[in-house]
């Protein structure tokens, strides 16, 4: 039986080759990433099975670099680097920050 994820072989409508300039967020994602293995904070094949497991919706409704990172911070929870309420609370002072831009 197939797993959401799976989707080799699979009909999806053409395939968009064009590069494309990442966003500063999406490099900021995978520069975490990387910092984060170096510190040996995550691994690759935890880092697998978290994107394997967020879910049919979230995997599906998100972009790559926003289910990494959201899996990232799922492993970062499960590792207790950071707890939940932490990143709440830091996401609520960005989302702050956010709303004061003119």
């Amino acid at each position: 039986m197939r797993n959401y994820h799976d989707m080799g072989g699979q009909p999806a409508g053409p395939i968009d080759r064009h590069e494309h300039e990442l966003q500063h967020w999406e490099k900021r994602v995978e520069a975490l990433i990387a910092v984060l293995g170096s510190k040996k904070l995550t691994r690759s094949d935890e880092g697998r099975r978290a994107l394997e497991t967020i879910g049919a919706e979230t995997y599906l409704g998100s972009g790559y670099a926003e289910r990494r990172i959201q899996a990232l911070a799922n492993n970062m929870i499960l590792r207790g680097v950071i707890t939940i309420e932490e990143l709440s609370n830091k996401l609520a002072e960005v989302e702050q920050r956010q709303n004061q831009l003119p």
